[in-house]
C-alpha cells in the first residue's frame, strides 16, 4: 500500500472541540489545541503570544476595575481595598476627594467606568459605578479627584453609557437618562421601563445608533426618534442575554463586519447588525470551542470579563473555574479572513486576572490587566511574563488518511517552525493503534532552532 500525505500545514482556523480528533471530516486547518497561541491578524499561521510587563507597583488589594481618563491622561485602577489609584508613569497613587480609600471592600465588587461630559462643572469626566448598592455614582477628573456625581443619579445606578448626547445608567429594570450633554444633571431627564417582569438589566451598551439593552434573558434596542419621547424599545431576542456586562464589546471588523459579542448563558455570542432591515441578528460566535467554554463557574458568570484590542484584532474572554477569580481564557481571533466568518479562537493561561482595559499610552491603544495581587501588566510586551518563563503548545488533528477504521501506512513525519531567538522547541508525537493500548509520546528536541533563518 502506497504512503498518503495527510494535510496538516494549514493551521489558520483555530480550535476545534466537536468531534475527536482522529476524525476523518475533521475540518481542514482547525487545531485540537493551542495554549498561549494566537494570530498575527489575518495570518494563517499560529504563533505563540507576547508577554507582558509588571506597570508600576501595586494597588493594595485585588484590583476591580481598570479605566482610561481623558485618552491617556491617566489610567485609573479601582482595588477592594476600598480605594481608587491613578498612573501617568512609575507607580500608582491613590486618588483623593469625596469618598476616597472608603469604597466597597466586599470581596468580587466589580466597577464600571465610562468618560463623559458634564456641563455643571465645565468639565470631561470618568463616571465610575459598581455593583454594591452603598457606593452611589461617582465623577473623577485629574484636578478635583473624586466625589459623588451630583444632578439626582440613580442612588444605585450601573452601567453608565453615553448614548443620543446623555449619560444613561439603570437601576433594576428602569432606565435613567440625563439631561443633553451633562452626566451632572439627571434631574433634567427621565426613564424608561424596560420589561417589566422579565429581571433586572444586566448591561448596557450603544452600538449602530442604538442603545442595547441586556437582561439574563433578553435583548432590547432603544432606538431614538426626533425627541427621546418618540423612542421605542424593540426586543431582539427573547432567549439570549448576559449575566457578565464586562464581556459585551464591540468589534472594529476587518474581513468582516463590525459586530457585538457577549457572554450569554450558552458561551459567546455575536450581534450582528443587518443591511436590510436596520436591525440585528444574534448568533453563536463560539460553537466549535464550546466543550471548553462550558467548563466555567456557571456560579459566578458575572465575574467573567473581556476586552477587544482593535489592532490586533482579538477579543479576550476571561471566566472562572471554581471560585470568583478568573482563572483561563480564550482569543477569539477576528480579523481572520477566507472561511473564518466566526472568530478563530486559542486559549492562554493566565490565572486570577480580574480586570482589563484598552489604555492610551503617548497615542497608542494598549492592552493592559489587572490581577488579584493587586498588580496591572501591559500585554504584548516583551517575551517573558515580568521575568518568567512560559510555554506555548499547539496540538493538530490525527493522522487519519481519510479512512475511519482502515489500516494505515505512514512515511515521514515533517515539522516546520521559526524562532525569533534561541528556544526550546519540543515535538511529541503518539501513535494511536485501534483496539491497542496507545505508546508513549516520542519526544524530539530539533537543534537547529536558532534563529529567523531557521526552519525544521
Amino acid at each position: 500500500m502506497p504512503y498518503r500525505h495527510d494535510q496538516h500545514e494549514l493551521l489558520g482556523r483555530g480550535i476545534y472541540r466537536l468531534s475527536g480528533a482522529n476524525n476523518p471530516e475533521w475540518p481542514k486547518g482547525a487545531l485540537q489545541d493551542a495554549v498561549n497561541i494566537v494570530y498575527d491578524r489575518s495570518s494563517q499561521e499560529p504563533e505563540k503570544m507576547r508577554g507582558y510587563t509588571l506597570l508600576g507597583d501595586d494597588v493594595n488589594g485585588t484590583v476591580s476595575g481598570l479605566f482610561d481618563y481623558s485618552e491617556g491622561t491617566e489610567m485609573i485602577a479601582t482595588s477592594e481595598d476600598g480605594g481608587i489609584y491613578k498612573r501617568t508613569t512609575g507607580n500608582w497613587s491613590a486618588v483623593t476627594g469625596g469618598a476616597a480609600g472608603t469604597f466597597t471592600t466586599t470581596a468580587n465588587k466589580r466597577w464600571e467606568g465610562v468618560m463623559f461630559y458634564g456641563a455643571t462643572t465645565t468639565a470631561d469626566l470618568l463616571i465610575l459605578t459598581n455593583d454594591d448598592a452603598n457606593d452611589a455614582p461617582q465623577k473623577y477628573t485629574s484636578g478635583a479627584g473624586i466625589s459623588a456625581l451630583g444632578g439626582s443619579p440613580p442612588a444605585a445606578g450601573r452601567f453608565p453609557t453615553p448614548a443620543f448626547g446623555r449619560m444613561w445608567m439603570c437601576a433594576n429594570d428602569t432606565l435613567f437618562y440625563s439631561a443633553a450633554d451633562n452626566a451632572e444633571n439627571f434631574a433634567g431627564g427621565g426613564t424608561f421601563q424596560v420589561d417589566r417582569g422579565t429581571g433586572a438589566i444586566t448591561g448596557l451598551r450603544e452600538f449602530m445608533g442604538n442603545l442595547i439593552i441586556f437582561k439574563r434573558n433578553h435583548i432590547f434596542r432603544l432606538a431614538s426618534g426626533d425627541t427621546l419621547s418618540s423612542a421605542i424599545i424593540k426586543r431582539i431576542s427573547g432567549t439570549l442575554g448576559t449575566q457578565a456586562s464586562h464581556t459585551i464589546q464591540e468589534t472594529s471588523g476587518s474581513f468582516r463586519s463590525g459586530s457585538l459579542l457577549f457572554q450569554s448563558d450558552e458561551g459567546i455570542h455575536e450581534m450582528v447588525p443587518t443591511l436590510a432591515t436596520g436591525g440585528f441578528f444574534v448568533r453563536n460566535a463560539g460553537e466549535w470551542v464550546k466543550p471548553i467554554s462550558d467548563r466555567r463557574d456557571k456560579t459566578n458568570q458575572d465575574m467573567n470579563w473581556s476586552t477587544y484590542n482593535p489592532s490586533r484584532g482579538e477579543y479576550w474572554w476571561q471566566y472562572t473555574l471554581g471560585d470568583a477569580q478568573p482563572d483561563e481564557g480564550l482569543i477569539g481571533n477576528i480579523a481572520g479572513g477566507g472561511k473564518n466568518t466566526a472568530p478563530r479562537w486559542t486559549t492562554h493561561d493566565l490565572r486570577n486576572r480580574t480586570a482589563g482595559a484598552m489604555v492610551r499610552v503617548d497615542g497608542e491603544l494598549i492592552q493592559i490587566m489587572g490581577g488579584a495581587s493587586g498588580t496591572v501588566f501591559k500585554m504584548h510586551s516583551g517575551d517573558d511574563r515580568n521575568g518568567a518563563s512560559y510555554t506555548g503548545s499547539i496540538t493538530t488533528a490525527a493522522y487519519s488518511q481519510n479512512y475511519r477504521g482502515s489500516m494505515k501506512k505512514y512515511g515521514r513525519i515533517y515539522l516546520d517552525a521559526e524562532t525569533e531567538g534561541t528556544y526550546a522547541l519540543t515535538v511529541h508525537t503518539q501513535m494511536g493503534r485501534s483496539g491497542l493500548p496507545i505508546p508513549g509520546g516520542n519526544s524530539n528536541s530539533p537543534a537547529v532552532v536558532a534563529n529567523t533563518e531557521s526552519w525544521n
